[in-house]
């Protein structure tokens, strides 16, 4: 048993393994002008009761192109059903000179037993499995890097981890752990993985298990250290880290991401103003910053990342005297600051233009005017909004 005041060092003895998996089935599954896709599967050294979940699947994305090239491990989000936005990121690395290899994390995809949704055995009130989902999950990514090790045209010294969500948070474990990966890519991703647990809108109902077994926020922290990226933030420098991170985030807040963000000694970070869900509006734009920085790291490219254009879009309920409360989806026309919106409010009673003040992470207090009606219908609303 590890004891709760165990230090990194210590504690990295718990993702040893025996070494590289003995077999891997390798299968080209598709061709495409500018890269091959091949289906690779291995047996996880982290066994579970469940057969299929012991049993890793993986899609490897390998660049046409002579020569040696720099390789990256993809890691997915949470609860997918089979790492879509995932394999387009790949698509598009791997066009672009850079092989990626896409584990699917334990017990999502083929790995879902019957009778349960993809994911919802990784991460639940039982602790003790969560905790061996996670090991395994670092485990299947270090055996990546062992395959990758061996195919002839990887670049082993341009090895690095990219991760998008629950994967952006393997991503910062990951890197703690295993020391080939030089450089990573955090996407909505951080640290603070109990508090994340807690009170993320996703995990309703890992809480309620969690309250059920009689465990406190306290313990659920004591138990997870040994799972927290934040534990190894220490021997994840001074390698290269690319954070991206929602400014309004509800799933991974602000905050564990400002967390990780310190405690890797401030790495580059870029804040979208969008929640979890609206950065994939804007996935082309991610993956050219994602591949720029990459292929700076790697040597293939000089010169700085481009340019983010995003925007804030927010849906809910807002409520003002006359029309009392109407649907509204906004549209973020301009920033004043981290808490003050200038937006075009689209309600069932017509569009309205409105000012307003972040009160809460879902509460705005703000002043508008219907489009059309004049000055004089100017008048206070409140907004109950999420934003995507």
């Amino acid at each position: 048993m590890l004891a709760a005041d165990a230090s990194p060092e210590a504690l990295l003895s718990f993702y040893d393994y025996p070494g590289t998996p003995p077999t891997f089935s390798v299968q080209l599954v598709q061709a495409r002008d500018r890269y091959l896709v091949y289906s690779v599967t291995w047996q996880s050294w982290v066994r579970s009761d469940y057969p299929c979940n012991n049993q890793v699947p993986a899609f490897y994305y390998q660049p046409r192109r002579s020569g040696k090239v720099p390789a990256v491990v993809v890691l997915h989000s949470y609860g997918t059903r089979g790492a879509e936005e995932e394999q387009r990121l790949c698509g598009y690395l791997a066009a672009r000179g850079i092989a990626c290899l896409l584990p699917f994390l334990p017990y999502h995809y083929l790995r879902t037993p019957v009778g349960h949704e993809s994911g919802s055995l990784m991460i639940s009130g039982d602790l003790d499995r969560t905790v061996q989902a996670v090991r395994g999950a670092i485990i299947d990514a270090r055996c990546a890097v062992d395959w990758l090790e061996d195919r002839p045209e990887v670049d082993m010294q341009r090895i690095g981890v990219v991760g998008v969500s629950l994967g952006g948070i393997m991503v910062h474990l990951a890197m703690g752990v295993e020391k080939r990966f030089l450089v990573g890519v955090s996407i909505l991703g951080g640290g603070q993985v109990a508090d994340l647990m807690w009170t993320s809108p996703i995990m309703t109902v890992v809480r309620a298990q969690l309250e059920a077994r009689r465990i406190t926020l306290p313990q659920l922290r004591e138990r997870l250290q040994v799972i927290e990226p934040l534990t190894y933030a220490a021997l994840n420098r001074p390698r290269r880290v690319l954070m991206i991170a929602g400014r309004y985030d509800l799933i991974v807040p602000p905050r564990a991401a400002t967390a990780m963000w310190r405690a890797l000694d401030k790495p580059s970070i870029i804040w979208l103003n969008t929640g979890h869900y609206g950065a994939m509006m804007i996935r082309s734009q991610l993956f050219d910053v994602v591949g720029a920085y990459l292929l700076n790291q790697f040597g293939e490219r000089r010169g700085p990342l481009p340019q983010i254009h995003d925007y804030t879009l927010k849906v809910g309920v807002l409520m003002d005297e006359r029309i009392g409360l109407a649907p509204t989806l906004n549209v973020t026309l301009a920033h004043f600051g981290s808490a003050g919106f200038a937006d075009l409010a689209l309600t069932t009673d017509g569009p309205l233009l409105g000012i307003s003040r972040r009160l809460s992470q879902v509460t705005e207090l703000g002043i508008g005017v219907p489009l059309g009606k004049g000055l004089d219908e100017i008048r206070p609303y409140l907004a109950f909004v999420a934003v995507l």
